[in-house]
């Protein structure tokens, strides 16, 4: 049942990582060349908040219903807001844009909430090579979505529609296979039958009405409360929200190229990183352990930026920035949901884990409505720049408290004075 879970888990993402890989590419470009860059930016933060609000009633349904009804409603939703983008590329009212892009971003929280419908049946050693597989799975659809938009942009243009609604017709067209996907193949639920079986420890009983905020609440008390989940819930947070910020605002700065292709090559590369070595990364966690491997992907976003701030528009430089952007995301992404779920008990792991889905989530709308100001105002290299002062105090939380507590030592001490045997 569990291979039946994964293989159906494995073409949902396949196909629904088109739609999300289409909203990378053309959505925030879609926003700028109707409305302009700052709206871009809004455009891009209504998108992260569709995908973090909509969070909630897409995990209630999950809860309630199981993953099936969950995911299929979440592909069904992302494809209403796909269709209505289209409607918005046919006729351009602007105010249309922000309920279709907020409904979009449920294309994100479905592919998201996958990596949990993985875990129900999976036994306790293989579930972190479950979790990668799906996640890793995006990866086909997600970088052959930009690579197959700008053909389906033109075939639509040469039938008479108008620019950018071949790409969301596709979209739409991906999303609702994938909700077919899952209600054909995921039967029966992996969620309903852990259940069943008496498999709490992931799956969770069944809420109680009005359970539902108490819960949270004790999941914010929980993650706050271990330095290890701490971490986690730092390292996921700020990785995405470094990611988003500058991933978003990448497709609007390469316009200016006024080459098409270019855009959609350059998005590809980046969705490569963010899902193409997911396995890799979460045999490195196992490996290495989850601390090196944000520190390590702390470091590489922070490479990163920096490329993608000094290379100007040459799409070879920038590629190379996004790319390990992408890469250093999927290093935070992995480890730091590894650390946290390690780090609460099980009991509490749902809850915690859709807490952190939502901080993350809005953490990357607020990120990306600044960014649009920030690019209309001061420029892509800007943001690229002071995006890496965000991930500084990760720098800070993975340092090992022994390291921490020497230099606390050290700074009291004077020059004078010789080092303690204790200070070893």
């Amino acid at each position: 049942m569990q291979r039946r879970t994964i293989a159906g888990l494995f073409a949902a993402q396949l196909v629904g990582g088109i739609g999300v890989g289409i909203g990378v590419a053309v959505g925030v470009l879609f926003a700028a060349r109707l409305a302009g860059e700052s709206v871009a930016g809004l455009a891009g933060a209504t998108l992260a908040v569709g995908s973090a609000l909509l969070a909630l009633p897409v995990a209630a349904w999950m809860r309630m219903r199981g993953r099936r009804f969950g995911l299929a409603m979440g592909y069904l939703i992302a494809a209403a807001g796909a269709a209505m983008l289209v409607v918005t590329a046919w006729l351009r009212p602007v105010p249309l844009l922000f309920p279709a892009m907020f409904l979009f971003g449920c294309a994100t929280t479905a592919n998201f909430q996958a990596r949990f419908a993985a875990v129900d049946l999976a036994p306790p050693a293989s579930r972190g090579r479950s979790l990668s597989v799906v996640i890793w799975a995006t990866t086909v659809g997600a970088v052959g979505g930009p690579l197959v938009a700008v053909p389906a942009d033109r075939l639509c243009r040469h039938l008479g529609g108008p620019p950018m609604a071949g790409s969301f017709l596709l979209s739409a067209s991906a999303l609702a296979l994938a909700a077919a996907i899952v209600t054909l193949v995921l039967r029966p639920d992996p969620l309903l039958l852990a259940r069943k079986a008496g498999l709490a420890g992931l799956a969770g009983a069944p809420p109680r009405a009005g359970g539902q905020r108490s819960a949270f609440g004790e999941a914010g008390r929980q993650a706050l409360a271990n330095r290890g989940a701490r971490l986690g819930f730092a390292a996921v947070v700020s990785g995405h929200l470094v990611m988003l910020v500058v991933m978003s605002m990448t497709p609007v700065h390469l316009d200016h190229v006024g080459r098409p292709g270019v855009i959609s090559v350059v998005m590809s590369v980046h969705l490569a990183g963010m899902f193409g070595f997911a396995p890799l990364v979460g045999s490195a966690g196992d490996r290495f352990g989850g601390r090196v491997v944000i520190g390590g992907a702390t470091l590489l976003l922070m490479f990163s930026c920096a490329l993608a701030a000094s290379a100007g528009r040459d799409p070879l430089l920038l590629g190379l920035g996004i790319g390990l952007l992408g890469l250093g995301w999927s290093g935070t992404m992995i480890a730091g949901s590894t650390a946290l779920t390690e780090s609460v008990p099980e009991e509490s792991r749902p809850a915690v884990q859709g807490l952190l889905d939502l901080v993350m989530g809005l953490a990357g709308a607020g990120g990306t409505a600044l960014a649009g100001a920030v690019v209309a105002t001061v420029g892509y290299p800007a943001l690229a720049w002071s995006a890496i002062a965000v991930l500084l105090p990760l720098l800070v939380l993975v340092m090992p408290r022994q390291q921490l507590t020497s230099r606390r030592r050290d700074q009291r001490c004077t020059g004078v004075r010789g080092p303690r045997a204790d200070d070893d």
